[in-house]
């Protein structure tokens, strides 16, 4: 695996495990595979979920989503920016 894809799974991977969520531990079931694959999905959700769940303004929140939403639909189509998204991108194009 790439070392940046690698990092970036490890990351999601920490982001999970830090969150304060049983969610961690309930996927250490799974094959690691498809662990990572959760994790990934797992620490997008996670993002999106801290936005709509902060005190900030709605208009702030909505860019904020609106921004994350472009994430997604860049890791959706291939071309991912650096970091956590390039293990979601993977998830992504591995179980469509």
């Amino acid at each position: 695996m790439d070392p940046k894809l690698a990092r970036a799974y490890r990351e999601c991977s920490r982001r999970t495990r830090s969150a304060g969520s049983n969610f961690y531990y309930a996927f250490l079931t799974l094959p690691r595979y498809k662990r990572r694959a959760i994790y990934a999905i797992y620490a997008f959700c996670r993002a999106a979920d801290d936005i709509a769940d902060s005190s900030a303004p709605l208009p702030e929140k909505r860019d904020k989503l609106a921004a994350l939403r472009a994430r997604l639909e860049k890791a959706a189509a291939g071309t991912p920016d650096p970091g956590v998204d390039l293990a979601l991108a993977d998830t992504i194009a591995r179980f469509a």
